[in-house]
């Protein structure tokens, strides 16, 4: 059998599917295999990483929508952001403990904003457009 060597220096047969056997009294001491009662500091330096959804859009905001009330989902609001032309859905997210929301968006144009709770089927306001802040 041809023997591979993995990236983390574990030493294993091509055909075994199963894990790697080590000398007795050795283990792996990767995040993977770790354990979890030690919390962060059995992650790999600077994990865990945290970010909101808003920190994967990397395009910017031309403009911003008038500021959508909130209140009536309780804090607990789905937000649907779709143009009216083609009628795409351009995001949506959930909010948690926020009361009022000014739609970001990153094109002029009409749009329409949906909000609920489970889902944004509650409430539309169409003919929305973008303004300057």
């Amino acid at each position: 059998m041809e023997r591979t060597q993995w990236p983390f220096n574990v030493a294993c047969t091509a055909a075994s599917t199963a894990a790697p056997a080590l000398p007795q009294g050795q283990s792996l001491q990767l995040p993977r295999f770790s354990d979890f009662r030690q919390g962060d500091q059995a992650q790999f330096p600077g994990w865990p990483q945290k970010f909101t959804l808003a920190d994967n859009d990397d395009r910017k905001p031309t403009g911003y929508l008038p500021e959508v009330d909130l209140k009536p989902e309780g804090g607990r609001a789905v937000v649907q952001v779709m143009a009216e032309s083609p009628g795409e859905t351009i995001y949506v997210r959930r909010f948690f403990g926020v009361l009022s929301f000014a739609p970001p968006v990153f094109a002029a144009g009409n749009y329409t904003v949906k909000t609920g709770v489970v889902r944004p089927a509650r409430r539309t306001v169409t003919g929305q457009q973008p303004q300057k802040r």
